[in-house]
């Protein structure tokens, strides 16, 4: 269930990404069906912005699922490696 949570939540924002431009080519296309010429401007304009504010909003949340995943693996590779300092006799 926690395994890979760094994967699961990068998924998650491309997924809440798709669902948001979804949801706004459906409220554009609510704009867009009607009889006034201004309203299907207006219907063209939302469906724009909205898709490019839903793939931006997305970075956030795939940024923190990133962040997780390479902390992870910096956990991983450095869990079972000697602490030993050296010692440099040649300075």
């Amino acid at each position: 269930m926690y395994n890979d949570i760094g994967g699961k939540i990068k998924k998650l924002s491309k997924t809440i990404a798709v669902i948001e431009a979804f949801i706004t080519v459906i409220i554009a296309s609510s704009f867009m069906f009607t009889d006034d010429e201004k309203m299907v401007g207006i219907g063209v304009l939302v469906m724009i912005i909205g898709c490019v504010i839903a793939w931006i909003s997305s970075w956030l949340l795939y940024g923190f699922g990133e962040i997780i995943e390479k902390v992870s693996l910096i956990e991983e590779n450095t869990r079972n490696k000697d602490t030993k300092t050296e010692t440099y006799t040649n300075l």
